[in-house]
């Protein structure tokens, strides 16, 4: 399954969204980053959201440690706000994700609730 991914921007909330579709890996998630950074940069947007749902997530927790500063090296980084959405089934625990995110500076967090995710970025004033 390649990964696939569209990316579009919701002017109402000022939140560039990311769908994904086939399997996510660490090189898929950094290609995902680096097109993602260029995106909201160009919309002058901090806020945005990935929609895994509809992928197959194959990240293990060796890289998930690693894709912190990778996705900052390409231009994802602190300044930005972020929220992945899961399928609900998902049985991959992201809470070492979120607590290394945390301790580099960086405002990123899981779901598997698209309501809630949106709602926490909502709940995330625009920084300065």
């Amino acid at each position: 399954m390649t990964l696939q991914w569209t990316i579009d921007y919701l002017a109402d909330t000022r939140i560039v969204r990311v769908t994904t579709q086939g399997e996510v890996t660490f090189a898929g998630a950094i290609s995902v980053a680096t097109d993602l950074a260029k995106h909201l940069e160009r919309n002058q947007a901090v806020k945005f959201l990935v929609d895994h749902r509809s992928a197959l997530v194959n990240i293990s927790v060796t890289d998930l440690y690693y894709l912190v500063t990778e996705t900052e090296k390409v231009g994802l980084g602190p300044k930005y706000i972020g929220a992945i959405v899961f399928p609900k089934d998902t049985d991959h625990d992201f809470r070492f994700y979120q607590w290394r995110a945390a301790n580099a500076g960086f405002r990123r967090r899981m779901f598997t609730g698209m309501d809630a995710a949106l709602q926490w970025l909502d709940s995330n004033p625009r920084p300065a």
